[in-house]
């Protein structure tokens, strides 16, 4: 029984851990997609900054610098795409941990009830041929 419970708590604590690594992996990829998310972000703004102090009204420099300001935001709108797809894996697969936790508790819950069933009914084997044999007395056993 004992060895049963070990072996369930020690598969619970792999499933546990696989899940931590997990979070801290899409945690970390989800920092630095977002840093350079604030990058560009900031990188763009300056540019407005400057386009607007320096002046600048040629109709070809603006429609250049509206081009290029366009595919940065796309890049951004793409970074975000990604960002939201990671973020959704993320929750499904500890959604699949906590899943498979459960589960091996379930397992582990089943294996010790029916360990104990079958020990109890083990016991009333035991005395029901003890008495049957004469070896024991019911009723003074009973009695006692």
């Amino acid at each position: 029984m004992d060895v049963l419970m070990k072996g369930f708590s020690m598969a619970k604590e792999g499933v546990v851990a696989a899940a931590e690594k997990t979070k801290a992996g899409v945690e970390e990829a989800a920092m630095k997609t977002k840093e350079g998310v604030m990058y560009v972000g900031n990188k763009t703004k300056e540019g407005v900054v400057s386009g607007v102090n320096t002046g600048e009204k040629k109709k070809n420099t603006i429609i250049y610098f509206t081009i290029t300001k366009f595919m940065e935001m796309r890049k951004i709108i793409i970074i975000l795409f990604y960002l939201l797809i990671i973020m959704n894996l993320f929750h499904f697969s500890v959604t699949v941990a906590n899943r498979t936790t459960d589960q091996a508790n379930i397992v582990g819950d089943t294996a010790v009830a029916s360990a104990n069933e079958l020990g109890q009914k083990t016991v009333e084997g035991v005395e029901n041929v003890a008495a049957s044999t004469g070896m024991v007395n019911p009723v003074r056993a009973c009695v006692q």
